[in-house]
């Protein structure tokens, strides 16, 4: 152990690459963006720079030279979960859904696969809600994007394909050739 330690400090120095950097600003502007009541905490630069830190840790925890987008995820669920895990403050999952630190909201829900499952969950949500007024539940990937885009999930989950590809894997999606068919809706 530490020899591994020793080498990630020595030799292992990451960098942001454009799409980690893109993904942590889109998400520290709009938690600054979306700080407007009074029982709320002051969102700062000191955030940015421990999400950019928290990035490239995880990325050299791995020996890599450069911290990517999964790094960016991992990183603001991190940041996700301390802040609601401080138990007087909370922070809502998706910024676009309100996404200001406020002292008033409480949650019970602990790290990374917490924020993980309750984005997916919101997401599924959404997509339940579009398949009920379609009277559809299969989407193309296009559809699912655009849908994501629209009600601001593209900024929280980063790479779009591998979280649609884990949304398949824990049986939320069920891919039918081109399409996702919806595994909770009921047609």
């Amino acid at each position: 152990m530490r020899k591994y330690i020793g080498y990630a400090r020595k030799y292992v120095h990451p960098k942001l690459t454009e799409g980690a950097k893109s993904l942590l600003l889109k998400f520290y502007l709009d938690l600054r963006s979306s700080h407007r009541g009074d029982d709320t905490t002051p969102v700062t630069t000191r955030q940015l720079e421990s999400l950019i830190r928290l990035t490239e840790a995880r990325a050299k925890a791995e020996l890599r030279l450069d911290a990517r987008t999964s790094d960016a995820r991992d990183a603001i669920a991190i940041m996700q979960g301390a802040i609601r895990n401080g138990n007087t403050f909370g922070l809502d999952a998706v910024a676009g859904a309100g996404g200001c630190v406020d002292y008033r909201q409480q949650s019970q829900s602990s790290g990374v696969r917490a924020s993980k499952a309750r984005i997916a969950a919101q997401f599924v949500t959404i997509l339940n809600a579009e398949a009920e007024k379609r009277g559809s539940g299969i989407f193309t990937f296009i559809e699912l994007a655009d849908l994501a885009r629209t009600c601001g999930f593209s900024g929280i989950v980063g790479d779009f394909a591998e979280f649609v590809d884990q949304l398949n894997l824990v049986g939320y999606l069920l891919r039918t050739g081109r399409a996702y068919r919806l595994a909770t809706y009921a047609s």
